[in-house]
């Protein structure tokens, strides 16, 4: 066999150069793509639970229950809880179609009670729900390969690409196996039932599955890429199989062509690079000292690595190193829902840096944000600055005599020197000490007023609430900047700053303060809607937002 890397795909191609350089001494011997036939079922779902009321729901019933009159009517609910008629009366129809309200005319004017399903549901908290479900599953019983697809529209169709079936696809096989056992249909309803009952895990309580219908279809083909690499360190021969539906690597077809091809493959290898002795894999180094062109790989790699938050302490930064190569590691980072926090200034005060960053490069990092428009790069002018240095979350540190964001442009960059520390106490320590220098810069924002201004205002919540470490600091410094946004802005831009702890999943350092505020506020119309716009997008975080609604007013 040619061991040559055959170009089948540039997709494929790309995915393999990526893991060739995740790791010293990967060689890529040969690529591969792919279908394989697979069994498609769908299958329709009926959950049935009690789910908590939502605080709307609630006050109505509690309105009703009153025995009022005035407030068994939709208007007089409506003036009661300072909403519109028409947002009530979606709420008060959702209750009718539950069957736990009757509506009947007296005196020319519609009123409501609560039934005997309704008086249950006030007194219990607990109302009947159903949610009726599609899952698309996917098939193959010879290698046992299940995926489930949600919505119909992401069903997976056949790769028109003239590509090959998987040479050890054995119909016959495959015809035995789904005919002499009730596979498709056992395993389809198991994984459609644990599917919904996850989806809704924090909404129901009491829960019973019903599957309603599953129907088979004709076989379509779902599409993979194979790649073969050598490890020259180890002397291994590995394979690694990439599914290009779920983008994702495929664990079952991965050991499967391992077991079945490994072993005549590393023979193979060893015959052309007549390697017969196996040698020994290397502990991860404490301190790895980087020179030259591996700075530039290694500061590069970083971004890949970052899973929540990248500091970077450079005193002066340049468009000529902040390239757009950077830039797009940059957008990425934020893409993964990660920050990037940035201290520059080599002068002691700014008046005196003589040093300053572009304003269009400037106004470049601050402009980068995630998919709903939050920022993730934060800049901060800390000053009288001459360390270098980059930590990747609690993962490693990096630090020497390099400018990270600003040096001449070159990627050899002057036969500098980099150390790269990944010793798990000394990196924790270091987050300590770079993120206090973060804190300080929030702080001194804080005491200068920077909270008055509307868009800052939300800015300096996201970095605050996007650093891990010194809990009792950030505690003290929201407090302290909730008080004053409190007396400043309006309840729009609260809810604001509400969204930016919910986003964070930080429901401390102030978060029981800013709700309650919201609460008590005379008309909390604004808080209803935006609370019913995040059940839909997020059930979990408004169930938790109610329960602590209910603690405060216990």
């Amino acid at each position: 066999m040619d061991w040559v890397t055959e170009k089948n795909s540039s997709e494929i191609d790309d995915i393999a150069q990526d893991l060739a350089s995740s790791q010293a001494g990967l060689i890529v011997l040969e690529t591969r793509e792919w279908i394989l036939p697979v069994a498609v079922i769908t299958v329709e779902v009926t959950l049935d639970g009690y789910r908590c009321p939502t605080i709307i729901e609630e006050f109505i019933m509690k309105c009703i229950a009153s025995g009022v009159s005035d407030l068994k009517s939709q208007q007089g609910i409506g003036d009661l809880l300072r909403l519109d008629e028409v947002f009530v009366e979606r709420h008060l129809q959702e209750l009718l179609l539950c069957r736990l309200l009757v509506e009947s005319e007296v005196g020319g004017k519609i009123i409501y009670e609560l039934t005997n399903e309704g008086w249950d549901a006030y007194q219990t908290g607990l109302m009947a729900a159903t949610h009726n479900e599609i899952v698309i599953v996917t098939l193959n019983a010879q290698y046992e390969l299940i995926d489930t697809y949600r919505d119909i529209t992401d069903k997976p169709v056949c790769v028109m690409k003239d590509l090959p079936i998987f040479r050890y696809f054995n119909q016959q096989e495959e015809k035995a196996m789904r005919s002499a056992s009730p596979v498709l249909d056992e395993e389809a309803f198991r994984i459609a039932q644990r599917q919904i009952e996850e989806l809704y895990a924090g909404d129901l309580v009491n829960s019973v599955t019903e599957i309603r219908e599953s129907q088979l279809e004709q076989d379509v083909s779902r599409h993979f890429g194979e790649i073969w690499v050598y490890d020259a360190v180890n002397n291994q021969v590995f394979c690694q199989v990439w599914d290009f539906g779920q983008k994702r690597i495929c664990e079952k077809l991965t050991f499967a062509l391992n077991s079945l091809e490994n072993e005549h493959r590393l023979a193979q290898v060893q015959k052309i690079f007549n390697k017969d002795v196996c040698i020994s894999p290397k502990q991860p180094r404490i301190l790895e000292t980087l020179y030259g062109p591996a700075i530039r790989k290694a500061f590069l790699q970083a971004f890949n690595d970052v899973q929540e938050r990248i500091l970077i302490i450079s005193p002066c930064i340049s468009a000529i190193a902040a390239d757009d190569e950077v830039l797009a590691r940059f957008r990425d980072v934020v893409r993964r829902k990660g920050v990037i926090y940035i201290g520059w200034g080599g002068a002691q005060t700014s008046t005196n840096e003589n040093r300053l960053a572009a304003p269009v490069l400037m106004e470049k990092l601050q402009s980068i944000v995630d998919a709903e428009g939050a920022p993730g790069v934060f800049l901060f002018n800390i000053g009288n600055l001459a360390n270098k240095e980059l930590l990747v979350d609690r993962q490693y540190h990096m630090l020497d005599s390099l400018h990270w964001l600003s040096y001449r442009g070159e990627h050899i960059v002057r036969n500098r020197a980099v150390d790269r520390i990944v010793d798990k106490n000394y990196v924790v320590e270091k987050s300590g000490c770079l993120q206090g220098l973060f804190l300080k810069q929030l702080e001194a924002q804080l005491i200068e007023g920077f909270l008055s201004n509307q868009l800052k205002c939300i800015s300096w919540f996201y970095a605050l609430l996007g650093l891990n470490e010194h809990s009792y600091i950030r505690e003290a410094l929201a407090e302290e900047a909730l008080e004053k946004v409190i007396a400043t802005h309006s309840s729009r831009i609260l809810l604001n700053i509400l969204a930016v702890y919910v986003r964070a999943g930080e429901y401390e350092l102030g978060f029981t303060r800013l709700l309650n505020c919201l609460v008590c506020q005379e008309s909390n119309a604004e808080l209803v809607r935006w609370l019913e716009k995040l059940y839909i997008r997020n059930p979990q975080a408004c169930s938790k937002i109610t329960t602590i609604c209910k603690e405060l007013f216990k």
